[in-house]
């Protein structure tokens, strides 16, 4: 968990261990995947989506393999910490983004958020740049106590 998340929320240690069991499996999982394939990366929101299921279990059609390197509790400011792990040791050809529920839900201050993701998005075009980009959609959230 970056620097940044910690001042802005009161994480519970064992949500951060669990990120950065999860960050260290993936890590490994990155040396024998192969590049060139399809990338779901963002918070809980993507890690729980079954899309490796899907796509074993039915042929959905693809000639590519589906990553998914979603790690809950994620912010924007997570996702630059650790970008090589969850973006760039892939090289994927399209990713699908989905990232700033929990900046928003963290009441991380909306120009910091929207900075962060032009980072994230002006960084992969830079280290890949023929990589096809998807913004997914974010869902509505009710802060209560405001």
């Amino acid at each position: 968990m970056s620097d940044k998340t910690v001042k802005l929320t009161n994480m519970s240690p064992d949500i951060t261990k669990f990120q950065n069991d999860i960050r260290a499996k993936y890590a490994i999982a990155n040396q024998t995947a192969k590049k060139g394939q399809i990338l779901f990366v963002g918070s809980s929101l993507m890690e729980i989506f079954p899309i490796q299921k899907f796509q074993q279990e039915q042929d959905l059609g693809l000639d590519k393999i589906i990553y998914n390197r979603g790690v809950q509790a994620t912010t924007t400011a997570d996702l630059l910490e650790h970008m090589d792990t969850l973006i760039f040791d892939l090289a994927p050809s399209k990713i699908f983004i989905n990232i700033g529920s929990n900046d928003i839900g963290f009441n991380v201050p909306e120009n910091v958020f929207l900075a962060n993701y032009d980072t994230i998005l002006q960084q992969i075009k830079e280290k890949l740049p023929d990589t096809v980009v998807y913004v997914m959609a974010y869902y509505p959230i009710l802060i209560f106590g405001q």
